[in-house]
């Protein structure tokens, strides 16, 4: 349904209108989670292929840095922006609400992570800002990790012309230079010696990326909605954590507000 007929809908049969709403926002919801992931684990699996070729392993770090932290610049608010009206998204769908509500933010996040691309000043005036792609340091800077900063400035040195770039092939041996293309060794050293400084700072990115998706899939599958109910291994472990029962709070409260009164009746 495009935007002319959805706002016809909206003034003929408003409820029809809300259930169709929700239904498409949760289904991008989704989706954005699902291209994440799959993103993510091409970039783990190119990580995993690499560990013998410096340049391979940093180039594929690097793009699982900018892969966890895309997502997470447009996913880290969805658990509780869902959960927040969890009660009365749900009514919606199950079209047994007068309430009518809608999510802009959330949509233009959805639609900013599949669609966003580097715009000419002109196409910025045409296009609205969720098309617009951000730059890497505010992508980064929500995951609030300042070694995770450092190491990303590093692997920005070994793709661009840097001395992080040229290290592995210059040796100083007496006194003169020595250019040398046969680096195995020092290669897996440097890998290894990447690996355990930023240990601690990948950890904590992956743990970060992952807990916000899991939290995602297991709301949606909170709505019921057969085609986006996605199986989580170790749910039940999961639900134990601070952050699903953030997520919890959130849902049981959605209701208190629906029955008082918070959201404005439009049928």
């Amino acid at each position: 349904m495009d935007d002319d007929e959805f706002r016809e809908s909206l003034k003929g049969d408003p409820v029809q209108a809300a259930e169709i709403y929700w239904k498409e926002m949760l289904y991008r919801a989704h989706i954005v989670c699902l291209v994440s992931a799959f993103k993510t684990l091409c970039w783990i699996e190119a990580l995993d292929s690499t560990f013998e070729n410096y340049y391979g392993f940093c180039t594929s770090l690097r793009g699982l840095i900018e892969s966890c932290s895309d997502a997470f610049y447009t996913l880290r608010s969805t658990p509780l922006t869902l959960a927040r009206d969890f009660f009365v998204i749900k009514e919606q769908i199950n079209r047994r609400s007068g309430v009518i509500t809608l999510h802009e933010n959330l949509e233009g996040l959805l639609l900013h992570y599949i669609q966003a691309t580097r715009l000419s000043p002109s196409q910025k005036r045409q296009y609205p800002d969720s098309f617009s792609a951000k730059s890497v340091r505010d992508y980064l800077s929500t995951m609030d990790n300042e070694k995770l900063d450092h190491l990303y400035q590093w692997l920005c040195g070994i793709a661009h012309p840097a001395y992080e770039s040229t290290r592995i092939f210059l040796f100083c041996y007496e006194g003169q230079t020595i250019v040398c293309n046969d680096s195995y060794e020092m290669e897996r050293v440097l890998i290894r010696d990447i690996l355990q400084a930023y240990a601690p700072a990948l950890t904590k990115m992956i743990r970060t990326y992952m807990n916000n998706l899991i939290s995602i899939f297991m709301l949606l599958n909170e709505f019921e909605i057969e085609n986006i109910v996605t199986t989580v291994d170790n749910e039940s472990e999961f639900k134990e954590t601070a952050i699903w029962a953030e997520v919890q709070q959130y849902i049981y409260e959605s209701e208190f507000l629906y029955r008082h009164g918070h959201y404005e009746q439009k049928t």
